[in-house]
């Protein structure tokens, strides 16, 4: 699937906003779309969520492997996203936790010291020798205190299970300023991923970062997504 994310983002809208809750929630009229989208994975996209929270790290890595080859698109970034992400990173040492395909990672190479990590590390990445990569789960991060100046994490917070421990883990990384995009997603028991948080409003999102959370953040509405940053 290799759709642009800016296309995705009015699909999704379309469907959470204007389809009427009690169809948009039901099996038969998600389930031809995500065929569509998905072909023979359609399912495991669709039962994700019932049984999400009790998948070991092993299983739920597993899913990810398996339908890591469905997905053809380089990023799930919308350029407006990259270039904010750009334009407030601060200091030279950078960590991207949840790199996927590596666009943002190769990017910022390009002006700064980039490690770039995540529980499925593609296997064409590994031909980009200016970029340090790291098999970790955000959960579990194998990185000292402070070790980076800032810490990068786009589209990969709605997917973890344990949100506190992952947010105090990327906080626990970062020297100067963390920051993060997610999708501004409303909560579906069907929807086209795999996520298991949603954050409809930016109030939704700072509410689940508010432990730990700096005196300086913003949360901002982006092209379909919410960018957020604080600094530590």
């Amino acid at each position: 699937m290799g759709i642009r994310r800016e296309f995705t983002s009015i699909i999704r809208t379309f469907l959470d906003t204007w389809v009427p809750s009690g169809i948009r929630d039901t099996y038969w009229f998600m389930y031809p779309i995500a065929r569509a989208a998905f072909g023979r994975q359609a399912s495991t996209f669709l039962n994700f969520r019932k049984h999400a929270f009790r998948l070991t790290p092993l299983q739920y890595k597993h899913i990810y492997e398996t339908v890591n080859p469905i997905f053809s698109r380089e990023t799930d970034l919308t350029e407006l996203c990259t270039g904010a992400i750009e334009s407030h990173i601060a200091g030279r040492q950078v960590l991207e936790v949840g790199c996927g395909r590596g666009y943002l990672a190769k990017r910022l190479s390009k002006k700064f010291r980039v490690t770039a990590s995540d529980i499925v590390i593609d296997a064409k990445l590994t031909k980009e020798k200016q970029l340090k990569l790291i098999s970790a789960s955000v959960e579990k991060l194998p990185f000292k205190d402070r070790s980076f100046d800032t810490v990068i994490s786009t589209h990969t917070l709605e997917h973890v299970l344990d949100f506190d421990q992952a947010v105090s883990e990327l906080r626990r990384v970062t020297k100067k300023r963390l920051i993060i995009v997610v999708p501004m997603q409303k909560p579906f028991l069907y929807t086209l991923d795999l996520h298991v948080r949603f954050f409809p409003y930016p109030f939704s999102f700072v509410a689940a970062m508010t432990h730990g959370i700096g005196k300086k953040y913003r949360c901002l509405p982006m092209g379909g997504d919410l960018f957020y940053y604080e600094d530590r």
